[in-house]
């Protein structure tokens, strides 16, 4: 498991954040690994919600008229 994960796509870090929760998922993972692993899916994260700020705010700047797109109302 690469602790380094700068760089990687929303998707990328999804997919690893499912591996984490399997792996911490397994009885015979010690409380030292689960720890680590779960260091590695909070960075993990924040990467993603790191990306998603960005863009959010990229969107926001190109929507000239004034209206901007509730993000957190869309989708239900």
């Amino acid at each position: 498991m690469a602790a380094e994960n700068k760089g990687a796509t929303i998707e990328e870090n999804l997919s690893q954040l499912d591996k984490i929760a399997a792996q911490m998922s397994d009885p015979d993972v010690s409380l030292e690994d689960s720890f680590r692993l779960y260091e590695e899916g909070i960075r993990r994260i924040r990467e993603c919600n790191d990306a998603i700020t960005s863009v959010k705010q990229r969107v926001e700047k190109l929507e000239k008229d004034g209206t901007v797109t509730d993000f957190e109302s869309t989708g239900s």
